[in-house]
């Protein structure tokens, strides 16, 4: 699970119609759920008529846009042999707030709530509201019963030392103590935050929160002698915290299926890292020998070889980073992915010296988003000044608030101390650049504006 930016259905040419279609029906779902709700108030008795909701099902392609078409919260591909779903964060007519399943959460958690406990309406104004709405695979979002390896963490991972549970959301939605929850819409949401047990990738920091590590997966061996062997792997997901916890036992992100596709893209990622090693070593070593003696000619292929392939495996490496809407195939399980280049960048220090000596930054693969928001800026500066030349004041300031945001949340990345800054400089650096070859007008009145390139790469 990674974070996902969520910016205003507006900014990303959400049809209008549609907008209206979730406003409508939320207004609808107001007056019907307000009435329900005064009937009961008179008899408890009153069975609650739920509000049939149709508008979050035509947000489906913007949704796909948006989660780069990968389940928001196990980062599969879900156009390759399932249709998906519109999930709903919050659920919209009823709440399963029960921790049943849920072990090993802290003291902070209310312990009677060990039974489900269904709770009626759900969030029902905010059935049809943009950010309420993610996309999910099937088996996060729908409740099943799967192979479970959260337990089994410490031990052998096979079919056969698991056992069945129920995991998928459904309804559920846990909580630290559910008698506080927000029931009322005219409250803002975001006061409940702290007490969801639940990751919300468009709001939360899920490396907050989870983690992967490597654990004892079967051996894939050519022929079966009748012995399960078994080697260490990468793909097994594991929880920092109560919310981590309680979001790998709901949304299921320790299921067999899933670990062992993990498992499959972390193989893939380490042997081209690997592959890079080797490449980089051949690389200096040729170039020392070149150094010694020209005319080599062993060494000058060695060179050559070795200089395509470290051409060829960072170009495949960042493909495998990628999370853009624009690439035709967004990388899976980047959450897992970069943990697993943070540890090498950490343990291959000469490597990295020597990666770096010749002007290649691994680093950047860990940033590549970044990329994202400041394309996003240039697309929102160019509406900005579309917007000029029209004299549409109203949609000029609009796009100046949005801009504004994003160059926060810049600034926040670019200060002293934080992770990969002279990456993230470098990157910037070499946008501007391009941008000014292309479109200085976009610089210029960025510049105007008051949102100088130069700040951030002060």
């Amino acid at each position: 699970m990674i974070r996902i930016k969520r910016y205003a259905p507006e900014e990303l040419d959400v049809a209008k119609t549609v907008i209206e279609k979730l406003q409508t029906e939320t207004e609808k779902a107001q007056i019907h759920y307000k009435e329900e709700l005064k009937k009961f108030a008179q008899d408890n008795s009153y069975k609650i008529k739920s509000f049939s909701f149709k508008a979050y099902g035509q947000t489906k392609t913007d949704l796909i846009s948006v989660y780069n078409g990968k389940c928001a919260y196990c980062e599969t591909s879900i156009l390759q042999g399932q249709p998906g779903d519109v999930e709903h964060f919050r659920p919209k007519s009823a709440i399963d707030a029960g921790i049943d399943g849920i072990e090993n959460l802290s003291d902070k958690v209310k312990k009677p709530l060990k039974e489900h406990k269904k709770i009626k309406p759900g969030y029902y104004w905010l059935a049809a509201d943009w950010y309420n709405l993610l996309l999910s695979c099937n088996s996060c979002n729908r409740v099943s019963t799967q192979l479970n390896a959260a337990k089994n963490s410490g031990t052998a991972i096979t079919e056969s030392t698991l056992e069945e549970e129920t995991l998928g959301k459904g309804s559920r939605f846990p909580y630290l103590d559910p008698d506080k929850r927000i029931d009322d819409p005219l409250i803002k949401i975001s006061d409940e935050k702290d007490l969801q047990l639940l990751i919300d990738p468009g709001e939360d920091n899920p490396e907050d929160h989870l983690t992967f590590v490597q654990h004892k997966g079967r051996k894939n061996t050519l022929f079966d002698s009748g012995e399960i062997e078994f080697e260490e792997k990468f793909g097994m997901i594991q929880a920092l915290s109560d919310k981590g916890i309680a979001s790998i036992q709901v949304f299921g992100l320790a299921r067999l299926t899933l670990v062992q596709e993990r498992e499959r893209a972390a193989l893939h990622l380490m042997s081209e890292l690997t592959d890079l090693k080797q490449a980089v070593t051949m690389f200096i070593a040729a170039n020392k020998q070149l150094k010694k003696d020209p005319a080599d000619d062993f060494a000058k292929l060695t060179k050559d070889q070795s200089e395509n392939t470290l051409f060829n495996k960072m170009k495949s490496l960042t493909a495998q980073f990628k999370n853009s809407s624009t690439s035709t195939s967004p990388s899976q399980y980047l959450g897992m992915k970069r943990v697993i280049l943070r540890n090498w960048l950490k343990e291959e220090n000469t490597i990295v010296s020597d990666l770096n000596s010749l002007q290649i930054d691994l680093e950047r693969l860990l940033i590549l988003e970044l990329i994202n928001d400041f394309n996003f800026i240039r697309k929102l500066v160019t509406d900005y000044i579309d917007a000029d030349k029209a004299l549409n004041t109203e949609r000029k300031n609009h796009k100046k608030d949005v801009i504004t945001k994003i160059w926060k949340f810049l600034r926040n990345e670019f200060k002293t101390g934080s992770e990969f800054l002279n990456s993230k400089k470098s990157l910037f650096s070499a946008w501007v650049k391009a941008i000014k070859s292309k479109d200085k007008l976009v610089i210029d009145t960025l510049i105007t504006l008051g949102f100088d390139p130069k700040e951030l790469l002060s």
